[in-house]
């Protein structure tokens, strides 16, 4: 019976090396898949559960909360061309509000339900760390910038 840290090698390829209880992946632990995707963080009885790293193969990276080997709670979703989603998820999916960014930095806060954008947030602020230079010193700091959302749907 595994207990404690320790590593295993599935037939398929699959490998864990992470902490172990009652024969089952429980703690701290990396995951890797036979197929390149990875997941580093806590588990619970052998399902991603609390915070973690997801990677998959093409680039994309989920970081963020998981319940029962989903993302739900907070999470950052970023995709291979640099766009992100920063919000809520529910069972696997974006879910309540949250920020998008397209790959050239326009951000936009939106409400979705079950994985589906329902609209852009018109009139609530989104707010953001965005690189401003001083006029008088032209030095540049980062500083909060209100960006007005968007509405297109």
């Amino acid at each position: 019976m595994k207990n404690g840290a320790g590593f295993y090698n599935w037939p398929d390829g699959s490998k864990y090396s992470g902490e172990w209880r009652d024969n089952k992946i429980w703690g701290q632990g990396f995951y890797e898949w036979e197929d390149g995707k990875s997941y580093r963080g806590e588990w619970v009885d052998n399902e991603m559960h609390g915070e973690g790293e997801y990677k998959w193969p093409d680039g994309r990276v989920y970081k963020g909360s998981f319940q029962n080997d989903k993302k739900h709670g907070y999470g950052i979703y970023t995709y291979p061309d640099g766009r992100v989603y920063k919000g809520m998820w529910q069972n696997g999916l974006q879910h309540g509000e949250g920020t998008f960014v397209t790959s050239d930095g326009v951000h936009r806060l939106g409400e979705w339900n079950k994985g589906k954008r329902l609209m852009w947030l018109e009139g609530k602020d989104c707010t953001s760390l965005a690189s401003t230079r001083s006029k008088t010193s032209k030095q540049s700091s980062e500083m909060p910038v209100k960006l007005q959302a968007m509405v297109t749907q």
